[in-house]
């Protein structure tokens, strides 16, 4: 952690004008915090992230949450928590990863991972098809400064080609089901002409 608190240290003071010295006082701000206020909380994150892949999500969900709630505001718990929305999403969790997203936001408002809260709502939204929602969350993207302006343009314009696939696939189901309907209705109607009137024998007529 320190060599990376003096590496952007270095950024801030080489570049304090260039878009980049916003996210770099960010994070000397929060890695200053996290040196002050003790390794131990981020060393059993870390941990999580480190054996995620040998056990059940759900195992490592667990983790984090006990972790957050023996060190509810230690210095990495945006980054945790954003962590533990995301993850939600991932499992089905949908409505506690929206409202773990929102606290997010909430309550660091002003952090580097509050633009990628917005991003993973877009996308909960977007994969719900909830297209109004999405764009919204996205739009937000640009409250935190120029640099996630281009990073809501991609956004957006992925959930415009997402949109015009869902489009384009209702319509192709639209279209075989009239097919199928249509083709039903043929083999279900009576095939050859009609029968022949049957005419009286002319004697019967007198």
């Amino acid at each position: 952690l320190s060599a990376a608190l003096a590496l952007y240290q270095r950024v801030l003071a080489t570049y304090p004008h260039a878009r980049v010295s916003r996210l770099a006082g960010l994070r000397v701000e929060f890695l200053s915090k996290n040196i002050a206020g003790g390794a131990e909380p981020q060393r059993d994150y870390q941990a999580v992230l480190d054996g995620y892949a040998d056990r059940p999500p759900a195992q490592s969900i667990l983790m984090v949450e006990q972790l957050l709630a023996r060190y509810p505001a230690y210095t990495g718990a945006a980054r945790a928590t954003l962590w533990l929305g995301t993850q939600y999403g991932v499992v089905g969790r949908e409505r506690q990863a929206l409202d773990t997203l929102a606290q997010v936001i909430a309550r660091w408002p002003t952090s580097e991972y509050a633009p990628q809260a917005w991003y993973a709502i877009g996308m909960l939204h977007q994969r719900a098809e909830r297209w109004g929602r999405a764009a919204a969350a996205f739009e937000h993207m640009r409250d935190h400064g120029p640099a996630m302006a281009g990073a809501a343009d991609a956004a957006l314009e992925d959930l415009a080609k997402v949109r015009r696939w869902a489009r384009l696939y209702l319509a192709a189901l639209a279209a075989i089901a009239l097919f199928l309907l249509v083709h039903g209705l043929l083999i279900a109607w009576p095939r050859g002409r009609a029968a022949r009137p049957q005419w009286l024998p002319v004697e019967g007529l007198f």
